[in-house]
């Protein structure tokens, strides 16, 4: 199944109509988030949890959700405290930390020295927009200055949800749980890199709110690709035009041919400048050449598809000849590296379809 990408006022969207409408009480969500959170730490990180577990808690939704997270591995005896962020807690967060203190979790204020095997980061989720500030800031340079895995809630602390953007700074972690939809800023760096490996808890958000994106496995795509009959043959499976590389970046050329088979393209040729040619040793004997001074006069007109831009070149010349591309080839075109940077200063939509890397 497509992983559902979304940005953080989609998920509040889907929240306040689950809430609201359908009428699920929020602490219910807020449990259902914690159970899900503590069952991923039980699965993937249950011998470094028996190390004992260190849940730090902000003041909002997301810190509840820490608290519940403590209190569920509280209850499976794993030996787990809590550092949460004093000040005024929101209902359901205050709620969750009497729960939690009630069940027997030790609390504290202070961070001091970190000698648990996992961390949780439950301090801010989705609504931090500005900075981070105070004792939050120094929570996430102790966090990051450790070699202990961190199980993030949500969003790594100090991730902008919908950009990747890092607010000042971030913590750094191994695997990040989103709760009811991924958040886009997970995948845009540098956010990716912070997230880590990214897992989808689905507490039953409810609501006709689009995600921005889908995330696609290999599998959902083999099930679409269309089946090849027994008498089908390099002519029935279209014929890619590549326009890469150049002299000095013939190997862009070579990857980008190969991979082109190796996706089932039945037909490939590579357009090149004639002085790249002899650089072309390690080209696979079924990729068609045709050497091509200038792109503007090419015949495009055998070709199915196009991929278009790696290695190309940056010079005025070879962007030029890339963007005149991006306008008047009328067969579908993917763009990309060399590609892109023609199109970055001077963008403009095309009126052939086009897909960008």
């Amino acid at each position: 199944m497509p992983f559902p990408v979304s940005t953080s006022s989609e998920v509040r969207a889907l929240d306040a109509h689950s809430i609201e409408t359908i009428g699920i009480a929020s602490t219910a969500l807020m449990e259902l988030a914690g159970r899900a959170v503590a069952s991923e730490i039980l699965s993937r990180f249950e011998s470094s949890a028996r190390r004992g577990v260190l849940v730090l808690a902000g003041r909002g939704n997301n810190g509840g959700d820490g608290y519940v997270i403590a209190r569920m591995l509280h209850a499976r005896r794993l030996p787990v405290e809590v550092v949460g962020l004093e000040g005024e807690l929101s209902p359901d967060c205050a709620l969750n930390r009497r729960a939690a203190e009630a069940a027997g979790v030790p609390i504290r204020s202070e961070l001091g020295e970190i000698g648990a095997g996992l961390i949780v980061d439950a301090l801010l989720g989705t609504g931090v927009k500005s900075a981070l500030r105070g004792p939050v800031l120094d929570w996430v340079d102790t966090v990051n200055a450790t070699s202990t895995p961190v199980l993030a809630v949500d969003l790594p602390t100090g991730l902008c949800g919908d950009t990747g953007r890092v607010l000042g700074k971030a913590i750094r972690a191994t695997t990040t749980v989103c709760i009811g939809r991924a958040k886009l800023g997970c995948f845009l760096e540098p956010g990716a890199d912070l997230a880590g490996e990214v897992i989808l808890a689905d507490i039953g958000l409810m609501g006709d709110v689009a995600p921005t994106a889908e995330i696609v496995c290999g599998a959902w795509v083999a099930e679409r690709l269309p089946r090849r009959g027994a008498s089908s043959h390099k002519n029935s499976h279209g014929h890619l035009g590549v326009i890469a590389g150049s002299r000095e970046k013939a190997g862009a050329a070579v990857l980008a041919c190969n991979a082109a088979l190796a996706a089932g393209c039945g037909l490939v040729s590579l357009l090149i400048h004639p002085d790249a040619v002899d650089r072309l040793g390690q080209l696979g004997p079924e990729i068609m050449i045709q050497p091509v001074d200038a792109l503007t006069s090419a015949d495009l007109s055998p070709f199915s598809a196009l991929a278009v831009g790696p290695g190309f070149g940056t010079d005025p010349l070879a962007q030029e000849a890339l963007r005149f591309l991006w306008e008047n080839a009328d067969c579908p075109a993917v763009f990309d590296a060399d590609g892109l940077t023609a199109l970055a200063g001077t963008f403009s939509t095309s009126t052939h379809p086009r897909c960008i890397t």
